[in-house]
């Protein structure tokens, strides 16, 4: 799998459980929601990186999930606190740029665990 492959495959994960958290839960209230929401996927990233793999052969597809929402729930929290004005994240055409951005940003951050991750195809 080429780089660019694999951003785009993670972009389609993050971009798939935005839509699945907007459709299933309401926009942010404030930055104290959107930063306990991000606070809680993190302590699950946390938790499942800590798992050993001998004993937990699901690890890595754990660690990868985590990932994925620790990426959307940050996107979310930028989407529903850091605009004047709210526009449902679907129809926000810099939705789109922003995943991307952040998604190469996160690549860069994490590129050992992401092609860890796909090498094995989880």
């Amino acid at each position: 799998m080429t780089k660019w492959n694999l951003i785009h495959s993670i972009e389609s994960l993050i971009d798939g459980e935005i839509v699945f958290a907007t459709a299933n839960f309401s926009s942010f209230n404030n930055a104290h929601e959107g930063y306990a929401v991000l606070l809680e996927e993190v302590d699950e990233l946390w938790d499942a990186i800590k798992l050993n793999q001998k004993r937990h052969p699901y690890r890595i597809a754990k660690i990868k999930e985590e990932a994925i929402h620790v990426a959307a729930m940050a996107i979310r929290l930028i989407h529903d606190c850091c605009h004047e004005k709210r526009i449902p994240l679907h129809l926000d055409p810099s939705f789109h740029k922003l995943l991307a951005r952040y998604v190469r940003l996160l690549f860069h951050l994490f590129k050992d665990l992401f092609e860890c991750c796909f090498c094995y195809n989880l």
